[in-house]
């Protein structure tokens, strides 16, 4: 993976190389890797915001699910009295909505929450089931859902009674699952029926009993004010991490923006500022050129001036030890003369004088500079007469 990424990221630079390349073709290195490092930045940072994102969801999911998971629905009965299955068996579709949605609205859940299971005679009986909803710090479950439908029926200011389903809220009771019918409520003629009804506040005399429901209504109450206002502030907090965030974002675009749009003029600078120097640096490498020059000429000639010194030196020892070479064999063939007249009889001979051997000449040596001769090409040479 790490390799991968490594081959990712080089292949991004060198398209974004190649790009400036292309458009602006004195970008410098530094530019480009701050480029790209500024890119990476909000990739990073739009990744990064993404996952928490997908990360707090998940969770919050899960949270969801395991807190609904642990919440038990709850079934029961809703005995209207005073009305038959006829009075709404040509609506029932109509009736079975206005049931789920008062319901659901009364007990502030999703009408989803809210299943008939059946619509039965006797009366109406209408058999339902409560799921919790498990969702924005609603922890109710079915029994305490069955609870509160119970409370809202005895009260006639409740969201049940106040609504659309007051009709049949008025003369109902909520049976739980298992709980029989009350024997003291006989349904009334059908000549009375739509005038006389049972009425469940009326039934509730313990002022006691009230005032508990009453209380337990408005705790109930302010949990959900409580738990919406912590999901207020939740989400409040969230669309506040993302404004920043958004903000940030918007601030490094505007910054890129900025950047892209003070490049050319640098790049016009620049062009002329190196427009206005290139004479100057020709010159300057023209010079250098023409010292350089001078400089390995100079060498040249004194590495000619010393080799000819040298030549000079050399062939001027070997001169002089040819001349004392030959100045040694005159005298030594001048001595074996000597010797050798010495020894015939007669009068010794006398070098120079009359009667004499002649005698060759002590040696002369002659220094001709040949060098002006030869046009330099050959050093001062000894010629001995």
């Amino acid at each position: 993976a790490g390799g991968g990424s490594a081959a990712a990221r080089a292949l991004r630079l060198g398209a974004i190389v190649l790009e400036q390349r292309t458009k602006q073709p004195l970008l410098t290195e530094a530019q480009v890797m701050k480029k790209h490092a500024e890119e990476e930045k909000a990739a990073e940072l739009t990744a990064k915001a993404d996952a928490d994102r997908a990360a707090e969801l998940a969770a919050k999911a899960e949270a969801s699910v395991a807190a609904k998971a642990a919440l038990l629905p709850a079934k029961g009965t809703l005995h209207i009295h005073g009305y038959s299955l006829a009075d709404i068996e040509s609506n029932m579709s109509s009736f079975r909505y206005l049931f789920v949605k008062s319901l659901s609205a009364a007990l502030g859940i999703p009408s989803g929450c809210v299943e008939v299971l059946d619509i039965l005679q006797g009366s109406i009986k209408v058999e339902f089931c409560l799921h919790p909803a498990g969702r924005q710090g609603d922890h109710r479950d079915g029994a305490a859902l069955l609870g509160e439908v119970s409370d809202q029926l005895l009260d006639a200011t409740s969201a049940l009674r106040r609504g659309k389903f007051t009709e049949y809220a008025a003369s109902a009771e909520i049976l739980r699952e298992g709980e029989k019918p009350r024997d003291d409520v006989a349904p009334p003629p059908a000549i009375m029926r739509r005038k006389v009804m049972c009425d469940a506040q009326e039934q509730a005399q313990d002022l006691g009993h009230r005032l508990a429901s009453v209380l337990a209504l408005l705790q109930r109450e302010s949990d959900a004010c409580e738990a919406e206002h912590e999901g207020l502030r939740e989400a409040n907090d969230e669309v506040a991490r993302l404004d920043a965030q958004l903000a940030q974002l918007r601030q490094l675009k505007k910054d890129r923006e900025e950047q892209r749009r003070r490049e050319p003029e640098e790049q016009r600078l620049r062009l002329e500022e190196e427009e206005r120097q290139r004479p100057f640096k020709e010159a300057r490498e023209e010079e250098e050129r023409t010292r350089k020059a001078e400089e390995e000429e100079r060498g040249a000639a004194e590495q000619r001036q010393k080799a000819k010194a040298e030549e000079e030196e050399k062939f001027m020892r070997r001169e002089q030890e040819a001349a004392a070479n030959t100045q040694k064999d005159e005298e030594e063939r001048f001595r074996r003369e000597q010797k050798a007249s010495e020894a015939l009889p007669g009068p010794a001979p006398v070098r120079g004088g009359a009667g004499a051997a002649p005698l060759l000449p002590a040696p002369t040596f002659f220094r001709f500079d040949l060098m002006a001769m030869s046009g330099g090409a050959l050093g001062p040479m000894m010629m001995l007469f």
